[in-house]
């Protein structure tokens, strides 16, 4: 009997143990971006002039996912693209895409007096296949900046910034923000988060594009890009 006992308690710590597992994996983004086929949503297409974050908090503003003057739209299924424009000219550093406008862009702020502390950034970016051999973009960044001007932005911290993985379905990434300076407690203020993408020298017609890219399912939102925290 106490046998019996004693495998009933193991037995109820892992399924509590399971359940908060699957409660932090299952976490709801207080904004997120997701481009497969749900929840009645066309798959997108990937060359869109700019994307809707298809879930938000009710008490948050978000900005349509946009890019710089330095990036076209790119035809890729399941994406929102991003396409260097002139071949003539060469993004191949960091100061490059800041100078080219070669970014993706979006915003948030909170409504109503509400406060905001941002906890994690996730993604997932792709290559396309000829990354291997540098025709395409290689190297990545986010930036962000608390407030209107865009001098006072701040550099996150993401190691491994070149991503070896070209094609396939991308890599997914995941970003403490709660390390970054001003992030945790951002209260009123509104917040620009972009994307820099540099190190193209393609030239063919399928070169220097990249992609933030949802899976390919339709039984559950799958999130390209997607913000967690608390607004209070």
């Amino acid at each position: 009997m106490k046998k019996l006992s004693n495998n009933f308690v193991i037995l109820c710590c892992l399924l509590i143990l399971s359940l908060a597992t699957n409660n932090a994996f299952s976490q709801i983004p207080i904004a997120g971006w997701y481009f497969n086929a749900y929840g009645g949503n066309l798959r997108a297409t990937g060359d869109e002039s700019s994307a809707k974050a298809r879930i938000i908090n009710d008490h948050l503003q978000v900005s349509d996912l946009t890019r710089g003057k330095g990036l076209i739209g790119h035809g890729f299924a399941r994406s929102f693209s991003g396409k260097f424009m002139d071949i003539t000219e060469r993004t191949t550093t960091e100061r490059d895409a800041s100078k080219d406008g070669a970014y993706i862009e979006f915003k948030l702020s909170p409504k109503d007096a509400h406060k905001v502390e941002l906890e994690t950034l996730k993604f997932r970016l792709r290559f396309s296949a000829n990354s291997g051999n540098h025709a395409n973009p290689y190297h990545f960044k986010w930036y962000y900046c608390v407030g209107p001007s865009w001098n006072d932005k701040k550099k996150i911290d993401l190691s491994g910034n070149k991503n070896t993985i070209a094609g396939g379905d991308g890599t997914e990434y995941s970003v403490d923000l709660s390390q970054q300076a001003g992030l945790v407690n951002l209260g009123t203020f509104e917040v620009t988060f972009r994307l820099y993408v540099w190190g193209a020298n393609g030239t063919a017609a399928g070169d220097r594009f990249f992609n933030l890219l949802s899976n390919n399912t339709e039984i559950e939102p799958s999130y390209a890009l997607a913000i967690y925290g608390q607004v209070k």
